[in-house]
Parts: structure tokens; sequence; C-alpha cells
């Protein structure tokens, strides 16, 4: 059974972020964001909603599980960032497990690369790190048999 990872605080946060929502997408649609990025909000706060419900009301795992693996693209920003004259180099993602949830593999997308991060649940995916190595294998494999070349090799572990 997977670890719940939300503190009562961190649930109170997600709550005021959720209630939040209706009013960010209003100040979006106002500052010029393409429909489309609220849409993808709007969709995301949707499917999202069951998950977020179970986490605030503390009644996760009390039910049938949709499924346990989640995988997800997250579209990042199409140009590089900066901060304080810094370029930010790489853009990896950080994810949430859910009560029954084992594995979250999430993409994203920033300034023509796509990264993808592994996040599971260590009852249920003891060696997170060999689905990272296999994964970054398997990759090269295929842009070998595609013929195009990767820039950065697979990681090892």
């Amino acid at each position: 059974m997977a670890r719940t990872l939300l503190t009562a605080n961190d649930s109170a946060w997600l709550f005021a972020e959720t209630r939040r929502t209706p009013m960010k997408v209003g100040m979006l649609a106002t500052s010029g964001v393409p429909e489309g990025e609220i849409a993808m909000d709007v969709n995301t706060a949707l499917l999202m909603a069951p998950f977020l419900s179970q986490a605030l009301l503390g009644v996760g795992g009390h039910g049938p599980q949709d499924a346990n693996v989640v995988v997800s693209h997250v579209p990042g920003p199409a140009e590089a960032h900066y901060l304080d004259g810094s370029r930010m180099e790489e853009l990896f993602p950080v994810s949430l497990l859910f009560n029954g949830q084992a594995l979250n593999i999430t993409a994203v997308s920033y300034d023509g690369q796509f990264n993808i991060g592994c996040t599971g649940c260590r009852d249920s995916v003891p060696s997170l790190q060999r689905i990272a190595v296999f994964s970054g294998e398997e990759l090269q494999r295929l842009e070998s048999a595609l013929g195009i070349g990767g820039d950065s090799p697979a990681p090892t572990g």
C-alpha cells in the first residue's frame, strides 16, 4: 500500500489552491493567455478532483482505485528561462503519489528538451532507479534504430 505523502498542512494548502482555481482561470483569460492553456488548466483540475478530494477528506484508499500507474506529459516553456542572469539548463518534473498509486512517470518539455521523471512508492516499486536506467538504455536503442543520435548518454546506476 502506498504511503500518504501529504501532511495536514499540505492538504490545507492544496485545498486553498484548488479554491483559487476559478479566479486564476478568470485572471488568465483577461491577461492574454491562450485559451488552450486555460482549457488545459481546467481539464487538469477536473481530472485531479477525485484524487484531491480523497486527500483532503482523508478517505483515500477506502475504495477501488482506477489505476496504480500514472503517465503524463506537462508542456513546459518553449524558451529558456533565466534567474538573476543565470540560464536554467534543465527542467525535471516532481510528482505526487496518491493512495494506491505505485508509480508516476511524468515528462516535461522545456526549451526543446524532453525530460522524464519517475516517482514511486518504495514498497511497491523497490528498484525505481532500475526503471530510469533501463528507460535510458532503451531510448538509446530506439534512437540507434531510427538513426537519430542522442545528445546525452543513458543514466548509469
